[in-house]
């Protein structure tokens, strides 16, 4: 079973996914096998009132036939996790978006490494006892931290 956070996080990737690709569906029109795509990103014309039909064997149809299998298939598992989280849990999940940006500041960073003064420490030699490429440190924390 998926933690709440992970079960989030694959809700919020998959719609992320689901939001950034072609909708649509395969149907039948005049005895052909078609696509109806009901949503293209790179498309702004087309919407769930303007679909566009295209042959399943024309040039274009197999252009679009792996990517609205995909948005099926990413679809289904949407639902299924969806359906999921309503009967386990109480609450809607957290809107998280995408790309991912780290909300904490590391306390040591490359910038204030590079302004801070060398040899600093007021340890006497004689306490540094890791020694790492020609240089010596006093614990196994400073010698990562460095």
């Amino acid at each position: 079973m998926l933690s709440m956070k992970h079960h989030e996080l694959k809700i919020a990737y998959l719609k992320h996914r689901i939001a950034n690709m072609p909708h649509g569906k395969f149907g039948m029109k005049g005895g052909r096998k078609v696509i109806y795509i009901t949503f293209d990103p790179n498309d702004k014309s087309v919407d769930i009132y303007h679909k566009r039909v295209v042959r399943i064997d024309s040039e274009e149809g197999r252009l679009y036939m792996p990517v609205i299998s995909e948005y099926l298939r990413l679809q289904r598992q949407l639902d299924n996790l969806t359906d999921l989280w309503d009967s386990i849990y109480w609450k809607e999940p957290r809107q998280i978006e995408y790309p991912l940006k780290k909300v904490r500041k590391t306390g040591l960073n490359v910038d204030y490494f590079n302004r801070a003064a060398p040899n600093q420490n007021p340890y006497k030699p004689e306490e540094l006892t890791i020694e790492y490429k020609g240089q010596w440190f006093r614990s196994k924390n400073e010698l990562s931290a460095a």
